[in-house]
């Protein structure tokens, strides 16, 4: 098995990964809003830290941006906008 085929594996597994347990990030992947390092990361990173399936399955619950409602009272982080002065 060459270099190439193994990558190639290992880029398969993980988008397997995300579409099955995180759909949310796998649709960012594919409308160009997350790369492909990003999404490694958050996939080797929850596939080799959580080995229960239930909390597997409660963790993948993530949503794009404009797709999920903020919990009430939550203000969120504003990063475009320069922190006033005190």
């Amino acid at each position: 098995m060459g270099l190439e085929e193994q990558q190639a594996r290992r880029e398969l597994n993980r988008a397997l990964f995300l579409h099955d347990h995180f759909p949310g990030v796998w649709q960012l992947c594919q409308a160009g809003l997350l790369d492909g390092y990003r999404a490694s990361v958050i996939a080797d990173h929850v596939r080799h830290s959580v080995s229960d399936p239930l909390q597997l399955k409660g963790i993948g619950r993530v949503r794009p941006p404009g797709h999920a409602a903020a919990p009430a009272g939550h203000r969120g982080v504003a990063r475009d906008r320069p922190t006033p002065a005190r």
